[in-house]
């Protein structure tokens, strides 16, 4: 599966490139709140605070990752011209190479679904489920920092902005290409990062809010036909095999209720503190 995703895009704003690259990672949602007090997508103001950061894991809506898309072998798409946002491009072998990610077929904020969510160790066909489901957006979201070293490209929308896009980066030493041409392809993703900078340490978190709760917007190209969340059964046997309560604790409870559950026990928060990880350096 991860052989037919041809390269990764991390769409961010000109004014955290800068952030990104002196920090030398793309960081989770989760370091961005618990370490550096930012707030970000999913997550309350409250929970940044100091002290409260590490136990408010399980109060995310969305999963606490670091968060880009994928393509396939012939996509090319042109990033809008004379916006703010550049995209940072990654190759594909990225996936074979780390084991601590997901990929969804559709964009759910991360969540986790019966028929949407593929790991490492997964074989379905990503190009007959497009054909069949259409394009829209899909999300690949990693469990841990993804080192600003495996970045192979950046691609601004317009000379101007690939100028400040140079600038910052050269400022902080860094020697990233940068495309002024707006064109995001395989070829411009192209690269052969060291393998020291890959994390084949890690792994990934397979516990999780499903996507039975949610609720986001679930549309795309003409032709596009959202996947269908998961089954009352898969939230119960998620929850009863990974989220530490028992048949009884989630009788007659709705998919959602049954998430809000297995969240309000913090087996979440256990799951995604507790898993192998590679030290950050």
């Amino acid at each position: 599966m991860a052989d037919a995703v041809a390269f990764l895009s991390h769409h961010t704003a000109m004014s955290n490139l800068e952030r990104i690259a002196r920090s030398g990672r793309i960081k989770t949602l989760f370091e961005l709140c618990d370490s550096d007090g930012i707030y970000t997508p999913g997550y309350s103001t409250a929970a940044c605070k100091p002290g409260r950061r590490r136990k408010s894991v399980a109060g995310f809506d969305t999963f606490p990752g670091a968060y880009m898309s994928w393509h396939l072998r012939g996509e090319r798409k042109r990033l809008v011209t004379g916006g703010d946002t550049v995209v940072l491009l990654f190759p594909g072998n990225v996936l074979t190479r780390q084991k601590n990610w997901h990929l969804n077929l559709q964009d759910r904020n991360g969540m986790m679904g019966e028929r949407n969510t593929f790991f490492f160790d997964s074989t379905p066909d990503l190009e007959g489920m497009r054909a069949r489901h259409g394009v829209g957006p899909n999300e690949v979201v990693f469990h841990d920092s993804v080192s600003f070293l495996l970045c192979t490209a950046v691609v601004a929308s317009s000379r101007e902005a690939a100028a400040r896009a140079r600038k910052v980066l050269r400022g902080l030493g860094r020697r990233t290409r940068v495309r002024a041409d707006g064109w995001i392809d395989e070829g411009a993703a192209a690269g052969n990062p060291a393998l020291k900078h890959y994390d084949a340490l890690s792994e990934p978190c397979r516990l999780y809010t499903t996507d039975a709760s949610f609720t986001g917007i679930t549309s795309g190209e003409p032709g596009y036909e959202p996947v269908p969340v998961s089954s009352r059964a898969f939230v119960a046997r998620l929850a009863t095999t990974l989220g530490g309560l028992a048949p009884s604790d989630i009788k007659g409870l709705s998919p959602q209720d049954i998430d809000a559950k297995v969240k309000a026990r913090g087996a979440l928060t256990r799951a995604f503190l507790r898993r192998k990880r590679a030290p950050v350096t």
